[in-house]
C-alpha cells in the first residue's frame, strides 16, 4: 500500500487505510473524535491519558481486519468488519461515557451512545459517498446485535471484541500501567469459529486458554486500578453535576 495510506500507532505498529476507510475517516464525524478523550479526565490520575476515540477507532479497525484475517472471513465480511469497528464510537459525547449518565437523564435511554451512533451512520450524509445504504444498515445492525452472522457480532461487541482488544493495551500505554497489558497476537491467532447445531459461534481454541485468562485479568485490573479509580469517578461525578 502507498505510505500515504498508513499510519504509524504506538499500540499496533503501521495501521493501513484503503481509499474507502480514508473517505470515513476524513469526514467530520469522524475527525470530531479527535477532540474525545478516550477516558475523560482520567488525566487527572494519569497524566498521559491524553488519547482520543480518534485513534482507539482506528485501533479497533485494524485489529477487526487482523481477526478477520485470522478466521478467513469472506472479502466483504472482512470489508463490513473494518468499517463497523472504525464507526463503533461516532456517537460518543464529550468526555465518553463521562457524559454519558447525562443524555440517559435527558432521553430517558439506556446505552444512548449506541444509539446515536446507529443513527449517525444511518442519516449523515457526510457517509453518502463512502458507503451505501446497504452498507450502513449491515454496519449498524451488526453494531446493535440485532442483524447479521453470530460471529461477525461477536467480533464487534462480545467477550472477546476489537474493542476490549485495543482499548485495554491503548489505556494501559497511555496510562502509564501494566495492569493491561496481555499477549494480543497470541489471542488472535487462537480464535475459531465454532460450529454448534448449524451456527456458528466465536471461539477459542484450548491452546490459546492462558492467553485468554491472561486477558480477562488484565480487563479485571485496569477496571480496578484505572477505570474505577476513586479519582476517576470523582471527576466524573463533577461531569455529571
Amino acid at each position: 500500500m502507498s505510505s500515504e495510506r498508513e499510519i504509524r500507532d504506538p499500540i499496533h505498529g503501521f495501521i493501513h487505510r484503503d481509499p474507502h476507510e480514508l473517505k470515513v475517516i476524513d469526514t467530520g464525524l469522524f475527525q470530531r473524535l479527535r477532540r474525545i478523550k478516550q477516558l475523560a479526565l482520567a488525566s487527572y490520575v494519569y497524566p498521559g491519558a491524553l488519547h482520543t476515540r480518534f485513534e482507539h477507532s482506528m485501533g479497533a479497525m485494524h485489529v477487526a481486519g487482523r481477526v478477520a484475517g485470522e478466521l478467513r472471513l469472506k472479502q466483504h465480511e472482512y470489508r463490513i468488519l473494518r468499517l463497523a469497528a472504525l464507526l463503533h464510537d461516532v456517537g460518543h459525547g464529550p468526555f465518553s461515557h463521562g457524559s454519558e449518565e447525562v443524555m440517559q437523564g435527558v432521553t430517558g435511554k439506556k446505552q444512548i451512545h449506541e444509539e446515536i451512533t446507529a443513527q449517525i451512520i444511518l442519516n449523515s450524509a457526510e457517509l453518502d459517498g463512502p458507503l451505501s445504504g446497504d452498507e450502513r444498515k449491515e454496519i449498524v445492525g451488526l453494531l446493535n446485535d440485532e442483524r447479521g452472522d453470530a460471529v461477525l457480532r461477536s467480533i464487534l461487541s462480545g467477550p472477546l471484541d476489537v474493542d476490549k482488544q485495543d482499548y485495554l493495551l491503548r489505556d494501559s500505554y497511555f496510562c502509564g500501567v501494566k495492569y493491561g497489558v496481555y499477549d494480543i497476537d497470541r489471542l488472535i491467532e487462537t480464535l475459531c469459529i465454532l460450529e454448534d447445531q448449524g451456527q456458528r459461534e466465536l471461539a477459542i481454541t484450548q491452546d490459546g486458554v492462558l492467553t485468554l485468562e491472561q486477558f480477562v485479568i488484565a480487563r479485571y485490573h485496569m477496571t480496578g486500578q484505572v477505570y474505577r479509580h476513586k479519582i476517576r469517578l470523582i471527576t466524573d461525578s463533577m461531569i455529571v453535576r
